[in-house]
C-alpha cells in the first residue's frame, strides 16, 4: 500500500484520528490536535498526512543508499505487526524488549548475538545431543532468551539509517540512544507524546492495532520499493564494472600485442638486470681476440754494459768521440 492510495477516510477507518484523554495530553501536541470531543482530543488527520509524506520520503531515500532500519515496538498489539512488517522488507526488528546499550554499547549486543549464534550451530551440527541433562537444560534456557532479545537483530552487522518506533513514551531508551548516536527517529505520536526529540513524528492513535498495522503497511511498501530500487542500481553499477574492467583487459593486451610487435628481436630477449653487462657480446669480443694472430714481436739483443769512463778533475774535460761516417755527413 502507498500513500497515494491513502485518504482521510481510509485513516478514519482505522481510527488514527482518536487521541488520549484530555486531563493526559502534552501541551507540545498541540498543533497537531484539531480539537476535543467528549472530553478526549481529535487528531488533525490532515497533518497526520502531512507528516506521514515526509516520513515516507525520507525513509525511502535512506534505503535507496543501502541503509537498513529497526522496527522498534514492545507493547502487545504491535509485537505482531512490528515483527512482520520487518520480516516483509528484509529489515531489522525489536518487539520483546529493548535492552539498553542496543545502540550506545553495540560490542556487547554483538557478542550475545554471537553467542545465540553459536549454540544454533552446535545444535544443526547435534553436538547439543551430547551434553548432559543440566546442560541441556541450561543451553536451552539461555538459547529461548537470546532469540527473545535477538532474533530480530541477528543480521544486523553496521549501525541503521533509522528507527521506526511506535509509542515513544514506551520505547523512551530506544529513542535515547538514536538521539545520542545521531539516527533519525520516525515514531507514532499520540497526544500525550512529547515529538521534541522525534525527527519525523507522525500524529496518530498509537494504541488502536488496525491504525498502528495501516502506518506500517504504508512505510513497509516505501522501503520495499526503495529495497528495489537500490538492487536495481547495485546491478546495473555491477554490469559497468565490469564491462570497463573487460574493455581495459583488452586494451592493456593490445597494448603489450603491439609493443612485442614493435620489438626487435634483441629486445625481445631476457631484459637485462640492472648493472648485468651483455654476455654474449662479451663473450664474442673474447673469442675474437683470442682467435685473432698476434704480431710478431722484435727480439731485442741485450746491450753490452759500457765501459766506464774515465773521470776528470772538471766535467768540461770531457770530450766526445764522433763517428767518422757522421763527422762526413756533417762535412757534405
Amino acid at each position: 500500500m502507498t500513500l497515494a492510495n491513502i485518504g482521510l477516510q481510509e485513516l478514519i477507518d482505522a481510527g488514527l484520528h482518536f487521541g488520549h484523554q484530555s486531563r493526559r495530553w502534552n501541551p507540545k501536541m498541540k498543533r497537531f490536535i484539531f480539537g476535543k470531543r467528549n472530553g478526549i482530543y481529535v487528531i488533525d488527520l490532515n497533518k497526520t498526512l502531512a507528516q506521514l509524506k515526509l516520513a515516507q520520503q525520507f525513509i525511502h531515500d535512506t534505503v535507496a543508499k543501502g541503509r537498513k532500519i529497526i522496527f522498534v515496538g514492545t507493547k502487545k498489539q504491535c509485537q505482531d505487526p512490528i515483527k512482520d512488517a520487518a520480516l516483509s522488507c528484509g529489515q531489522y526488528y525489536v518487539n520483546s524488549r529493548w535492552l539498553g546499550g542496543t545502540l550506545t554499547n553495540n560490542q556487547n549486543i554483538r557478542t550475545s548475538i554471537k553467542r545465540m549464534q553459536e549454540i544454533e550451530e552446535m545444535e544443526e551440527k547435534g553436538e547439543i545431543k551430547n551434553l548432559s541433562m543440566k546442560e541441556l537444560s541450561r543451553i536451552r534456557h539461555e538459547q529461548e532468551r537470546l532469540k527473545r532479545y535477538f532474533s530480530g537483530l541477528s543480521e544486523m552487522t553496521t549501525m541503521p539509517g533509522a528507527v521506526i518506533v511506535i509509542d515513544i513514551n514506551r520505547e523512551s531508551i530506544a529513542v535515547k540512544e538514536a538521539n545520542l548516536m545521531g539516527i533519525p527517529v520516525v515514531a507514532m505520536v499520540d497526544t500525550n507524546c512529547d515529538p521534541d526529540n522525534i525527527d519525523y513524528p507522525i500524529p496518530g492513535n498509537d494504541d488502536s492495532s488496525r491504525a498502528i498495522h495501516l502506518i506500517l503497511e504504508i512505510l513497509t511498501g516505501t522501503i520495499k520499493k526503495a529495497s528495489s530500487e537500490y538492487a536495481e542500481l547495485a546491478a546495473k553499477q555491477k554490469v559497468e564494472e565490469e564491462a570497463r574492467a573487460k574493455e581495459q583487459a583488452e586494451k592493456d593486451l593490445q597494448e603489450l600485442k603491439d609493443s612485442g610487435a614493435k620489438a626487435s628481436p634483441k629486445q625481445r630477449a631476457r631484459p637485462r638486470r640492472e648493472g648485468e653487462k651483455p654476455r654474449k657480446k662479451a663473450a664474442a669480443a673474447k673469442t675474437k681476440s683470442e682467435s685473432a694472430p698476434q704480431p710478431a714481436t722484435e727480439q731485442v739483443a741485450p746491450q753490452a754494459e759500457a765501459e766506464p769512463q774515465a773521470a776528470t778533475d772538471h766535467p768540461a774535460s770531457i770530450s766526445a768521440e764522433v763517428p767518422a761516417e757522421t763527422a762526413e755527413a756533417q762535412k757534405e
